[in-house]
């Protein structure tokens, strides 16, 4: 298809109007503007895109909010005058601020004669109604209204005659009625007022109007009329009342340690607590207020209740198989308390173990322990002496069960009795300690003559040829005492007097002679 010549300018002129009006739009539109900015507004006058957006007029609303972003913020929030009155979706901000009415214009347009405080977060009520025409009192020139504090102590500091020890929260005392009309609820205070504190004047706590970090503490008040030299930090109200000074109440059972029992509830404070001062500790114990009533004078400790009650100071009630860890059978019956309770015992605990009581008629001078019982029992020192000598360290076996004791042990001191065979039978020996003093190597004690020994077998020397039919004498000459049973196993050790070489080809004779006869020899022999 074909355009006409008047379509084609047509639409070429349109073109070329669009990019003039896009082009000249800000010069049009101040040719068109249908006033001056107001004073506030003046520096925009030539960028109309500020608050006007081309066509869109429903877009003005916010491009005024984006500028204000503080009133934008108030209304969001709720607060402030703009927020109590306004919202976004059925208010303009031109209907209360029109402009392009000339610089000269009051944009604002508040009139102080007849704004209405209550629309804002600080209704004028009462005392501060009477401020409504003197709107400095509170706005000082230059200032925007909207930052004018709204606490008590921003305007009233002045008039604070506590110098801030209450802190700014006026209305916790004071009405808008009138400065001097107060109401406090001591209540709500960490010390509410009861008894006789709520006849009590003020300044009788707080001299000089001090209000701040006064102490709530008894003494901080009560110290002169205390009688029981008690220091400052002691809580009076463990025993006195706010009903009145003398109106006493202790539990003594619940305050302290001590229950009040027996005769104890009739004694009086001050057979305890002398001269009534209680700040001082007092022993708890029987024998810190019963040390004269004590006639064992300490010899049997300082637990009075393990034989005494607080009922009656003469009854007695002790049994010492229930009331101890020691049990009391056989002659320690008949014993007296001092004879394990001695003078020197000035408690309870003494040492229950037999040697603590018996160390003068222990014959074994400590060596079998404190522990007596394993031997002995408290029938009698002598009576039914028990010992399993299986559990020593020497067991009995053999011919050892039926020798008497005083064979082995010399004496009473059992433990210096030795173990090894050749310090009881050293004149058994015959080999004369030449094989060593370990005769459990060939004997047991089931029988002297009972004897066995391999020497191939035992030893780490074989015995072959003539050396079979030796006697232990040819071989073992000397006495060996206590030191392992050896001796040299070469040849010349016992054929150096045979030896015809004079030493001359060493000592290992083995390498020519052979070892069933000294005579039958061949050079390069190796026998073993």
């Amino acid at each position: 298809m074909k355009l006409s010549t008047v379509t084609i300018a047509a639409i070429i002129g349109g073109v070329i109007l669009l990019v003039t009006v896009a082009l000249y739009r800000n010069r049009i539109e101040s040719v068109v503007m249908p006033g001056h900015l107001a004073q506030a507004h003046a520096k925009y006058e030539n960028e109309c895109s500020k608050c006007h957006s081309a066509f869109k007029k429903e877009l003005q609303n916010s491009l005024c909010l984006e500028c204000h972003k503080d009133v934008s913020g108030d209304i969001n929030a709720h607060e402030g005058f703009h927020g109590h009155i306004v919202s976004i979706e059925d208010k303009k901000c031109k209907l209360c601020h029109p402009d392009h009415l000339g610089s000269s214009f009051n944009i604002a347009r508040l009139d102080m004669e007849t704004f209405k405080h209550d629309v804002t977060d600080f209704p004028l009520r009462k005392a501060h109604a009477r401020l409504s025409v003197a709107c400095i009192a509170c706005h000082p020139a230059g200032k925007k209204y909207r930052d004018a504090p709204k606490d008590c102590f921003s305007c009233h500091a002045k008039d604070d005659r506590h110098k801030g020890q209450l802190g700014k929260n006026c209305m916790d005392c004071h009405n808008e009625s009138t400065w001097r009309e107060t109401y406090f609820d001591h209540g709500k205070t960490h010390f509410p007022l009861t008894g006789k504190h709520q006849k009590a004047a003020c300044n009788a706590c707080h001299a000089n109007e001090t209000y701040k970090n006064t102490p709530i503490d008894c003494a901080a008040c009560h110290l002169i009329n205390d009688i029981h030299d008690s220091p400052k930090n002691e809580h009076c109200d463990h025993c006195h009342t706010v009903e009145g000074w003398k109106t006493v109440k202790y539990d003594h059972d619940k305050e302290t340690k001590f229950m009040l029992k027996g005769h104890h509830v009739q004694v009086p404070c001050n057979s305890c607590h002398v001269d009534n001062v209680f700040k001082t500790k007092i022993g708890m114990q029987c024998i810190d207020c019963h040390k004269v009533d004590d006639v064992h004078k300490g010899k049997n400790g300082v637990k009075c209740t393990s034989c005494h009650s607080d009922t009656d100071w003469k009854k007695i009630a002790f049994d010492h198989n229930r009331d101890t860890h020691f049990k009391i059978s056989g002659r320690h019956t008949k014993a007296v308390c001092e004879a394990c309770h001695k003078a020197t015992s000035v408690d309870m605990k003494i040492d229950a173990t037999c040697i603590s009581c018996h160390q003068a008629d222990d014959v074994h001078k400590g060596q079998e322990g404190a522990n007596c019982r394993s031997c002995h029992n408290d029938n009698g020192w002598r009576e039914g002496v028990t010992f399993d000598h299986d559990l020593g360290r020497f067991p009995l076996i053999g011919q050892h069960v039926v020798v008497a004791c005083a064979e082995c042990h010399q004496s009473q001191a059992y433990k210096d009795a030795k173990m090894d065979c050749i310090s009881c039978h050293g004149k058994d020996d015959f080999h004369k300690k030449t094989l060593g003093a370990n005769c459990a190597i060939c004997h047991n004690p089931n029988g002297w003559k009972l004897w066995e020994f391999d020497h191939d077998t035992q030893t780490q020397y074989k015995l072959e040829g003539p050396h079979v039919g030796l006697k232990c004498q040819a071989c073992h000459k000397e006495p060996m005492g206590q030191q392992p049973l050896i001796i040299s196993r070469t040849c010349v050790a016992c054929h150096e007097t045979d030896d015809v070489h004079k030493g001359q080809f060493g000592e290992d004779c083995e390498q020519c002679h052979a070892v069933d006869s000294f005579k039958n020899y061949s050079i390069g022999r190796k026998t073993r």
